[in-house]
């Protein structure tokens, strides 16, 4: 069945260009201090393969897991990938062995999703203690506004989520990662949280 998010996969990263998306950019700040050549690093939604290239360029072995062939069909071009793999990121569980990957990251992701709890928690089933788990979530504009553990609205017939501090928090808590770094920013007049966190 074709992914909702095949119809822009070939523009995708023009697209980026012009909406100066650069929260690839800093995901990969925040992990460069704890990452090292040849550790395995999986990429949840890596779709064209954005936010890999970094990674790869460190000298990790790059692991992708995306619900779009065409998307996937692009980030092939690209050789940053040990192995690609085609599934529905919400279809659980995933092809990957036990705590068999050092580092997970999901940029420009989870505002598509909801409820994030199962997503992370196949997160810690597949990754190794001390890995770090790095990602992106939309935060509401509206400050001091009392938010539910996430909200969505319809924009370009995507449903689009924001998720509260306090929820994410408390998932990650919930399942043993500790926050070790974050940085709110603004990226096409959108307020993402980047957070890294580190599995205990």
């Amino acid at each position: 069945m074709p992914s909702k998010h095949d119809q822009y996969a070939f523009e995708y990263d023009q697209l980026s260009k012009e909406y100066h998306n650069h929260l690839a950019d800093v995901l990969f700040g925040l992990c460069f201090e704890d990452i090292n050549p040849q550790e395995k690093i999986l990429d949840v939604g890596i779709g064209t393969g954005i936010s890999s290239v970094l990674f790869r360029k460190a000298g990790l072995d790059v692991y992708g897991i995306d619900g779009s062939q065409a998307m996937l069909s692009v980030c092939r071009t690209k050789n940053i990938a040990h192995e690609l793999i085609e599934q529905d990121i919400q279809d659980l569980p995933w092809p990957y062995a036990d705590v068999s990957i050092h580092h997970v990251i999901s940029c420009g992701v989870f505002h598509f999703l909801g409820d994030l709890y199962p997503i992370f928690k196949e997160i810690q089933r597949v990754q190794i203690s001390g890995g770090l788990f790095t990602f992106t979530v939309m935060l509401t504009n509206q400050k001091g506004e009392q938010q539910e553990n996430f909200n969505y609205q319809i924009e370009d017939g995507f449903p689009v989520f924001t998720h509260s501090r306090q929820y994410i928090n408390q998932t990650l808590s919930d399942l043993h990662y500790f926050i070790t770094k974050e940085i709110v920013c603004l990226s096409s007049e959108k307020i993402f949280r980047v957070i890294c966190a580190q599995k205990a």
